[in-house]
């Protein structure tokens, strides 16, 4: 206590040493030595009182401020006293899925709130009660939150009871007391008692006597958002918009850039809850939780199959906008970026600090960082310093039980991996980075030269295919293929525009041009030097000159309809197939060709470092984009069989096997998820992630088995392994694994992994896929081990170190 605590000036007077059969009466309360121990045996309480209890969890310290606060509280209702509990030691230390109790990790102390009185009477017992209800309430900033955490011993129906015996009416106080745990619970009702023979106002109900329905009625959501825990200063309420609100139309549509997804016919969202807070984040993931609804999260609206603010049943939109906040950092060379940043904002908060720091993103200034950094965020400085996931060195989040992590430690190197490149809105609710920022010279170089077929396109299209990649780091050239008028009325032909950046003046960037591109040609006029910051103007697609200020415009102003798809090219497409490429281009028309160079330091970055897998033995990226302005039903299939037939045409010439997409070139037609299963999601997420998808399935598996975030191309879970065994077979297996592989630790492990993601399931996960990285894989049994340095990062290697 002395060494610990010694704030509390503990004697060694006020210290009493005893049996610990003695330490219970302690406890009861009883003077030392008043009492033997037999007293314990009395069966019946010997003093009868009316009593009412509550109970808080508490996860994080409560200031100064608020114990003073709590203090005022208290005087003001003197029939309650709070008795503070302390967790840590081996609470921490037991799964939260080792039994139905939850409260483990993560909480500092319980709180009880008790009120005791002994005189009869209605009046006397409301006042009791009222006086704890006020005290409860008042702690609501200081306690769990989504679920408010409770304790089932310390039973209490005022956080919900059961009148018709429902999943509905059980999930309300069943998420408090069991968290996630409430889920399995009913499975297992469900099946050993299905006629809900046992019963009562706060049991567990049985999903067959009501499934749960998500609720449609927005006027329902705002009152359950008025429910919620809230900050008063920015009430829940304030920052919701339903239908009925004048509001909600220009609210959902000032970021939908893509009219195909804005039309009378697109599915309209319940509410937009516009959050500028995390209790109001906190709310609304209580509110999916109570209505089972589906939460769709946007940020800059950029998702290019609109999975941002549509879904095919009910839901609503986390609009996350207004959190904007910049913090950049010249002393350690950092920022902080808010999830609802635009890149354009970004670049411009950075250039207000500094002509020599820049950041590797986006070239449309438009994009919500948290969507973009998310699926990886690539620019034109990514053979330089690879992508925005690359130079991400931290991030908060906010899980689907609304509790929130400011940092990788605290969510844990899993999740963190997750989110950088693998899709956040499978995994929680990103509120910012913190990102390491990049050297840029106090001037760089940009070009853009266009040539026709006619004027040579084909040889420099092949001579680009073998420079871009392998040219200087600093230099990163664009290929675009669009149409123009021919020489002849009506003729349509090829142009190719190389647009290039080079991070240093034009006598180097007209150095390396003459040296690794000759043919193009390039002039001295065609160069122009300019700030890093004025560069990223430029490649929004504004006239040189255009004002910097121009990066703030936070949406989109021409909108159109568009359709993207996407492709990775690992090895030169030859002359002739380069040709009937632009033969194609000129017969579908209307389909715009991107070429992004990879190399640099994109082929020295290892595939499994982030979850975006496509670093070296790419040479280049190509984005189909096909947009129109015209509305209608026909035109639009006219305009979407135009882009995949001209995918469809690339198959003989881009990667295979698979034919590898960008994730946030977001493409619905190479796969989507009906019923959030394993098998439809491998469709799309090994195209999307290669190897690294069944990792991110491993991870969404441990820290989201119940999928509450899904969407049409999310991370699935991982499907229960139907095969039984009998406790002999598991036996056998983990024997043979004990004896055959003791340098791994391996009973240990596995008997850990048994608890968390199922012993059979790992067998064939763990052993057989991702032993090692060199792909020594040995037969189970007998396997000699292996050594930390080749165990595959992630759950396993953590899982290692826990064993």
């Amino acid at each position: 206590m002395n060494t610990d605590f010694p704030a509390l000036g503990l004697n060694k007077t006020e210290c009493l040493e005893m049996k610990w059969i003695e330490s219970v009466l302690f406890w009861l309360s009883i003077p030392p030595g008043t009492a033997p121990t037999s007293v314990m045996l009395n069966r019946i309480p010997q003093k009868q009182i009316y009593l009412k209890r509550k109970s808080d969890y508490v996860q994080k310290p409560i200031s100064r401020t608020g114990l003073d606060a709590i203090f005022k509280v208290l005087l003001e209702n003197e029939n309650v006293t709070m008795a503070w509990n302390p967790y840590g030691g081996r609470m921490s230390e037991i799964p939260s899925t080792e039994t139905a109790f939850p409260h483990r990790a993560g909480n500092m102390f319980k709180i009880q709130y008790a009120a005791n009185w002994l005189v009869q009477g209605e009046a006397v017992a409301n006042e009791c009660l009222s006086q704890t209800e006020r005290v409860f309430e008042a702690m609501s900033p200081y306690v769990s939150k989504n679920p408010r955490e409770a304790f089932l011993n310390y039973r209490d129906v005022d956080i919900g009871t059961s009148l018709n015996s429902t999943y509905e009416e059980g999930k309300v106080y069943g998420v408090k007391y069991f968290k996630n745990n409430f889920e399995r619970l009913v499975k297992v009702k469900s099946r050993v008692d299905p006629d809900n023979f046992f019963r009562y106002e706060q049991s567990i109900p049985v999903l067959s006597i009501a499934t749960s329905q998500p609720v449609t009625d927005p006027v329902a959501f705002l009152r359950c958002l008025e429910r919620q825990p809230t900050d008063p200063a920015s009430p829940n309420s304030a920052v919701a918009y339903i239908p009925t609100n004048s509001s909600f139309t220009t609210v959902l549509r000032n970021r939908i850039p893509n009219l195909r997804f804005d039309k009378p016919t697109t599915p309209k969202p319940l509410a937009i809850v516009a959050a500028a807070t995390w209790t109001h984040i906190q709310a609304a993931l209580g509110c999916a939780r109570e209505l089972s609804l589906q939460v769709r999260i946007r940020s800059g609206g950029h998702d290019f199959e609109g999975l941002s603010y549509t879904s095919t049943v009910p839901f609503f939109v986390l609009d996350m906008f207004s959190f904007r906040t910049v913090d950049v950092n010249l002393t350690d060379g950092t920022a902080w970026v808010d999830a609802g940043v635009t890149t354009g904002e970004l670049y411009y908060r950075i250039a207000e600090k500094s002509n020599v720091l820049g950041f590797p993103a986006g070239l449309c200034t438009t994009l919500g960082v948290g969507g973009h950094f998310s699926g990886g965020g690539y620019g034109t400085m990514m053979r330089k310093y690879g992508l925005s996931v690359d130079n991400v060195v931290g991030s908060g989040i906010v899980d689907s039980n609304g509790n929130i992590f400011t940092d990788r430690v605290s969510m844990g190197e899993d999740r963190f991996w997750a989110i950088r490149g693998g899709g956040a809105a499978s995994f929680g609710v990103v509120l910012g980075y913190k990102i390491r920022l990049v050297p840029v010279p106090e001037k760089v170089t940009v070009f853009n030269v266009r040539r026709t077929v006619a004027e040579g396109g084909v040889d420099l299209i092949m001579k680009w295919q073998s420079f871009a990649h392998s040219t200087d780091r600093n230099l990163f050239v664009r290929l675009t293929l669009t149409l123009v008028n021919g020489t002849k009325p009506g003729e349509k032909m090829a142009l190719a525009s190389f647009i290039g950046m080079y991070l240093g003046g034009s006598d180097k960037t007209f150095n390396v041009m003459n040296r690794d591109f000759p043919e193009l040609k390039l002039k001295r006029t065609d160069c122009t030097e300019m700030r890093w910051i004025e560069s990223v103007v430029f490649w929004a697609g504004y006239p040189i000159g255009t004002p910097i200020s121009v990066l703030l415009n936070r949406t989109v102003t021409t909108k159109a309809f568009h359709k993207r798809k996407s492709d990775y090219v690992k090895r030169p497409i030859s002359r002739t197939g380069l040709g009937l490429i632009l033969k194609k281009l000129v017969e579908v028309e209307n389909v715009r060709m991107f070429f992004n160079p990879y190399g640099g330091r994109m082929g020295e970055i290892p595939s499994s470092r982030t979850p975006f897998p496509h670093r070296a033995g790419n040479l280049y990226k190509i984005e189909y984009l096909v947009s129109w302005s015209e509305a209608g039903e026909d035109v639009e299939k006219n305009q979407l069989a135009r882009a995949r037939e001209m995918y469809e045409f690339m198959s003989p010439y881009v990667s295979k096997n698979p034919r590898e997409a960008f994730f946030n070139y977001r493409d619905l037609d190479i796969g989507s998820s009906v019923n959030s299963t394993y098998e439809e999601g491998k469709v799309y997420g090994v195209k999307y992630f290669k190897d690294n998808f069944e990792r991110l399935v491993d991870i969404k598996t441990l820290i989201d088995a119940e999928n509450f975030w899904k969407n049409e191309q999310g991370i699935p879970v991982r499907s229960e392994d139907s095969t039984a065994y009998t406790k002999r077979d598991c036996y056998e297996l983990l024997k043979r694994i004990y004896e055959g592989n003791k340098a791994t630790c391996g009973l240990k492990l596995v008997t850990l992994c048994y608890r968390i993601i199922g012993f059979i399931k790992f067998l064939g996960l763990y052993y057989m896929l991702v032993i090692t990285e060199r792909r020594e894989i040995g037969e189970i049994c007998g396997h000699k081990g292996v050594q930390e340095a080749h165990v595959y990062g992630g759950p396993y290697k953590r899982l290692l170190y826990d064993a």
